[in-house]
């Protein structure tokens, strides 16, 4: 297995996509106006933050919002060999269109109820 992984040089494949997820989150949210802040950790652990007082709200959004468009998504992505450049580029599709509605939701004012009201499993978003 590590002579595979050396091979295939993981480390530098999966560096680069968790690079490429980081700059894809940072431009879509600055384009459409959306307050994250990128966590401050490897690369192949990317993941982001809602840097706004109703973050959570934000976050359930997000994951329903994604998960409508087939995508299983959180705010980190631990990232494998398994996520191919397909993916990703369908990944930036669906990105391309949630954070903007997110975004509009919160100028609008219209995230719904606190999320620590609602139950904590995935049912709550389908």
């Amino acid at each position: 297995t590590l002579e595979k992984m050396a091979q295939t040089d993981v480390a530098e494949q999966i560096d680069a996509r968790g690079q490429q997820l980081l700059a894809l989150w940072q431009r879509v949210a600055e384009q459409c106006g959306l307050p994250i802040q990128l966590a401050d950790q490897y690369p192949c652990f990317a993941g982001f933050v809602f840097d706004h007082p109703q973050a959570a709200e934000l976050g359930r959004e997000f994951v329903k919002q994604m998960a409508r468009r087939d995508i299983l998504a959180r705010q980190t992505v631990y990232l494998t060999l398994a996520h191919t450049e397909q993916e990703l580029e369908h990944y930036e599709t669906c990105l391309a269109e949630v954070f903007p509605a997110v975004a509009a939701m919160l100028e609008q004012g219209d995230l719904g109820e606190e999320a620590d009201s609602r139950p904590h499993d995935f049912r709550r978003l389908l």
